[in-house]
């Protein structure tokens, strides 16, 4: 058995790296978050953030890398809450990568480098590529899984829908730690009081694909693990 360099056994690698955006979206992973087989990291909505996590998390010996979080929708038959697994994620910045689907899914997800917020173009870019849904986390844990030759997957909920258009704070609304900033939601009402109705929609859309998360998310995780358990 290896040392840990202090004269005691080495800890275990996790076996599955998990990559998330925001905070409340890695909450949502309820008690697998402390399980030992995983391990966890944030990038704040960060595109480049998220690749260097997910680097950090391959170099540290998971074995597998996994996307996991909020999306939002492109194929408007998919409504908030909505939860999926792709097995494809199509790049902004470079080659398609192919993904590990624990549901048998068939879909493809894109990966964009900066926010996609209006109907417009959502409707463009499911016109373009047919992605049933965006975030800007998969494509680059992807990028990462194919260097280090290791398997990524993505298990998404769709929080807003194709339909629905959010306000440009969003772009800047969340902090390095992956929490809401609260200061500039409250500038932009107090010169946009009509964004009301909006961020209360938003906040009604998000919680249903958290909630998502928290049943059929957490179900494809399990799944993906017991696979990985049987695989040692």
């Amino acid at each position: 058995m290896s040392g840990d360099g202090n004269g005691g056994p080495a800890a275990t690698p996790a076996k599955i790296g998990i990559v998330a955006g925001m905070e409340m979206e890695l909450a949502a992973l309820g008690p697998w978050r402390d399980d030992g087989r995983v391990a966890t990291a944030v990038s704040a909505t960060d595109p480049d953030r998220a690749e260097a996590e997910a680097e950090r998390l391959a170099v540290e010996g998971c074995r597998f890398l996994l996307s996991w979080g909020i999306a939002g929708g492109l194929d408007p038959a998919l409504e908030a809450g909505t939860v999926f697994s792709a097995v494809e994620v199509l790049a902004e910045d470079g080659p398609a990568e192919l993904l590990y689907s624990p549901a048998g899914h068939f879909a493809a997800l894109y990966g964009s480098n900066h926010p996609v917020t209006t109907v417009a173009e959502k409707a463009e870019l499911f016109a373009k590529t047919k992605a049933i849904a965006v975030d800007m986390e998969t494509h680059r844990i992807a990028k990462v899984a194919h260097r280090h030759g290791i398997p990524a997957a993505a298990i998404r909920a769709i929080a807003d829908p194709a339909d629905r258009s959010l306000p440009k704070m969003v772009d800047n609304v969340i902090g390095e730690d992956g929490m809401p900033r609260t200061w500039p939601v409250i500038l932009d009402l107090l010169k946009r009081p009509w964004h009301i109705a909006t961020l209360w929609r938003l906040k009604r859309d998000t919680d249903e694909a958290l909630d998502g998360l928290r049943t059929g998310g957490r179900e494809l995780l399990s799944n993906l693990l017991e696979r990985l358990d049987a695989s040692d």
